[in-house]
């Protein structure tokens, strides 16, 4: 618990520092240090009867996460022949996580969003201030992978502190967690069955690849690739904790319960969303034995004031994507039933019904998060992202229900799960796989020789405040993020995979940057480039490839353009000032 609050208070004390204007590496760095050396002596020790046997499980659950993201954290920005690899989804999401920590290191208030250049980055960027702060001292690339680590202990360790609290002895709540963590999904099996090679399918989203249904996301995938939204889970269960132990009973306790719906609206709101009406719910429920007006107002009233904090760090004003209500098909609940979670489901009907009883408030969380997963969704992202973030708690409140009475018979339920788990997380290591997913991105994402010495060229010698760009529609997929993350420069505009609304990039982009590269006149180039505040022009192979002799006048143009970096294919220009 104190490690999940602890994060979230440092984070918070850094969006201050942000605020302020006062942000740099050093001082979100030392006040970040100065609040964990004083929150270790306002955290209460366990009692004996909670740790008495179960400190060797506890840490062999927490080895559970660190087994699971061993290889492929391995494998992130492996050398290769021609370059330096990048297998999907470390593609998009590290990237991701890339360019926001470098974002937030230029200490500007508020953060910018380098995918558009003149708009600020709402919304996403409370998660990454520590790593922000550390990346300065090794490199953000490494600054991230320990926080994706560490975001993995503290939930493995804390999945494993709940299923304990629910009565398992501490086998079984190792044996609990590890499932809840790895063998959920029937997915890998059916994988397995089909004629195209599972290297080549995205297997724990088989049922959205190839049936076109909705699919869920496996908690592996979290501890893989999203962080701040396993974050977001760790909370949750820190309330869950709470909610089992009793909590909240007094003033104090709905206070605690506030900040965690805080902290989960900060990091993951589609966690904040399920967990808030659950808890008044839950609240209600218990009204007779608690001042339920009381503590409900609260909690309610100290989640707001994170919210209210939130609107001043400009978090919700470009957030995009409107809530949706949308009609399931047929076969979308037997499949996320007997397919996504088809593990858990057979363990929770496996469990003596006069028992279900008892987990009344898990199973309405339970409900709660499917009738979201079913009926709730983003425009434009249908059956993807709200099925993605209320998937999980769906299954972490399903999850916690199905394995109170695990068995040894049960092992010929979990086995068969697991190889859901085991085929996703080779394929997220295997950075030799070069072939186009059908999904329309490439498996493995290859920054090459050249192109990575201009990148790294641009980020020690062009100014942090600088504008780089190239054609986005020559790119691939996979290179969607590379500016921003690698040189750790701004774009005039990009594609960012991570924000709701796009449609004012894709205007942008083909209105004012693509016409730079296909129109072939440097005149016009150079004017466009001014307009849009470029200040340098990265081509290469792509770009070369795709819009051939159009380029050419742009090297010749020597009152708009000067060649700033020459290496094999790829070149850098600077855009010359009027």
């Amino acid at each position: 618990m104190g490690g999940a609050l602890g994060y979230f208070v440092s984070s918070l004390a850094a969006s201050v520092l942000y605020r302020l204007e006062l942000a740099t590496p050093v001082t979100v760095f030392a006040a970040v240090t100065l609040l964990a050396v004083a929150g270790l002596s306002l955290i209460p020790g366990r009692t004996s009867s909670e740790s008495s046997g179960g400190a060797g499980f506890l840490g062999a659950t927490m080895g559970i996460a660190l087994v699971v993201v061993a290889v492929p954290f391995g494998n992130i920005g492996a050398d290769v022949a021609d370059g330096t690899a990048y297998r999907a989804y470390f593609s998009a999401d590290l990237m991701t996580h890339l360019s926001v920590v470098a974002e937030l290191q230029k200490g500007v208030f508020p953060p910018e969003n380098p995918f558009y250049r003149g708009d600020t980055l709402g919304y996403y960027w409370l998660f990454f201030t520590f790593p922000a702060s550390v990346g300065k001292l090794a490199t953000n690339q490494s600054a991230l992978v320990i926080t994706y680590l560490a975001s993995g202990i503290l939930f493995a360790g804390l999945l494993f502190s709940v299923v304990r609290r629910l009565g398992a002895s501490p086998v079984r709540a190792f044996a609990g967690a590890g499932i809840i963590l790895c063998a959920v999904s029937f997915e890998g099996l059916v994988a397995l069955t089909r004629s195209e090679r599972w290297t080549d399918l995205n297997v724990d989203a088989l049922s959205r690849w190839v049936f076109e249904l909705t699919s869920l996301d496996g908690l592996h995938r979290s501890l893989l690739y999203t962080p701040q939204h396993l974050f977001s889970y760790s909370l949750l269960l820190v309330l869950i904790l709470m909610i089992v132990r009793g909590e909240p009973s007094d003033t104090k306790g709905a206070v605690l319960v506030g900040v965690l719906l805080g902290g989960m609206a900060g990091t993951s709101i589609v966690t904040a969303m399920l967990a808030g009406p659950w808890l008044v719910l839950v609240l209600w429920v218990r009204r007779k034995t608690l001042r339920f007006w009381t503590t409900s107002v609260t909690a309610t009233l100290t989640s707001l004031l994170f919210l209210s904090w939130y609107v001043v760090l400009g978090f919700f004003d470009d957030a995009g994507g409107a809530l949706i209500l949308r009609t399931p098909r047929l076969l979308e609940l037997p499949s996320i039933l007997l397919l996504d979670l088809g593990a858990l489901c057979v363990l929770l009907f496996s469990r003596r019904r006069s028992r279900l009883s008892g987990d009344r408030e898990l199973v309405a969380l339970t409900l709660g998060a499917l009738t979201c997963v079913l009926f709730v969704d983003i425009r434009g992202y249908e059956g993807v992202w709200m099925a993605w973030r209320a998937g999980s708690v769906l299954l972490i409140a399903l999850g916690l229900a199905a394995v109170r009475e695990l068995r040894p018979v049960h092992a010929l339920v979990v086995v068969p799960a697991l190889a859901t788990m085991l085929l996703d997380v080779v394929n997220a290591a295997d950075v030799t796989n070069r072939r186009p997913s059908p999904g329309g991105f490439p498996w493995t994402t290859v920054v090459r020789t050249d192109e990575g010495a201009a990148l790294d060229w641009i980020r020690r010698e062009t100014p942090v405040d600088a504008v780089v760009q190239w054609d986005v529609r020559a790119r691939d997929l996979g290179e969607w993020a590379l500016i921003p993350a690698l040189a750790e420069r701004r774009m005039a505009v990009g594609f960012p995979i991570f924000l709701l609304d796009r449609a004012k990039y894709r205007v942008r982009e083909r209105r004012h940057v693509r016409p730079i590269f296909v129109s072939g006149d440097p005149a016009e180039a150079h004017r466009l480039a001014l307009e849009q505040g470029i200040d340098w022009i990265l081509l290469g192979a792509s770009e070369l490839r795709a819009r051939g002799d159009r380029l050419r006048p742009l090297y010749e143009h020597e009152e708009g353009f000067r060649v700033a970096f020459e290496q094999g294919e790829v070149s850098v220009l600077e855009v010359r000032p009027p």
